[in-house]
């Protein structure tokens, strides 16, 4: 939660509350995080306190946020002249993907040529994220059917769909990515030298206004 933020918490700037079930990982998380800049928050009564609580109703965003209809392979050829788009993640993609098959995120999503009219075929091993891009798109003005692709590359495979591997998307487009830091517990020493000046140099790419964001205690 500490050392990776971001995948934790969706929008920047926003409330946090942590809670565990002894009062004492809880604290320590929230003193961080507040130090990182965030306001947070400790739940008083731990896991008993936060089962009592009725959280909101998807329906206060269901009105902008709509879950994206699921396709089968076997559902394809009614949607002609389709445009297939992967959302998983670099590596994946790389791995194994439908020839047809663009690679995107939603920060790339301008580097598509969308045609517009035309059906869209979401490729994603996650609900939530299909759904974030499908709203995109229309704000964009895409007007054809987004459909969500279930099943995987092996069901894909069994189904007669051309699998390809590739060094698509390159290095430089994979920016949810970073390369140093998965080999340096590999007896990688590059990699690791590598890690370590990013890890040193962290700050010193920080402008003003980034680093005034953190509220960094003194420790005399």
């Amino acid at each position: 939660m500490i050392q990776a933020t971001d995948q934790w918490v969706g929008v920047k700037g926003a409330r946090i509350v942590v809670i565990d079930d002894e009062m004492v990982r809880a604290p320590v998380v929230a003193c961080w995080l507040s130090q990182l800049g965030h306001e947070v928050k400790v739940l008083k009564g731990g896991i008993p306190a936060a089962r009592s609580i009725s959280f909101p109703d998807t329906a206060l965003y269901s009105s902008r946020l709509e879950t994206v209809e699921s396709v089968d392979v076997t559902e394809l050829a009614s949607f002609t002249d389709a445009q297939f788009v992967d959302l998983r993640n670099s590596m994946l993609f790389r791995a194994g993907h439908l020839k047809d098959a663009v690679w995107s995120i939603r920060p790339r999503l301008d580097r598509i040529p969308l045609r517009r009219e035309a059906a869209l075929i979401l490729i994603s091993n996650d609900n939530a994220v299909a759904a974030l891009f499908a709203f995109d798109l229309k704000q964009l003005g895409v007007t054809g059917p987004v459909r969500q692709l279930s099943g995987n590359v092996e069901n894909w495979k069994r189904a007669g769909l051309d699998i390809v591997i590739t060094d698509d998307p390159s290095d430089k487009d994979c920016i949810d990515f970073i390369f140093h830091t998965h080999d340096r517990h590999k007896g990688n020493a590059d990699a690791a030298r590598a890690y370590i000046e990013w890890e040193t140099g962290l700050v010193d790419r920080l402008d003003a206004q980034e680093r005034n964001s953190f509220r960094l205690a003194r420790i005399p």
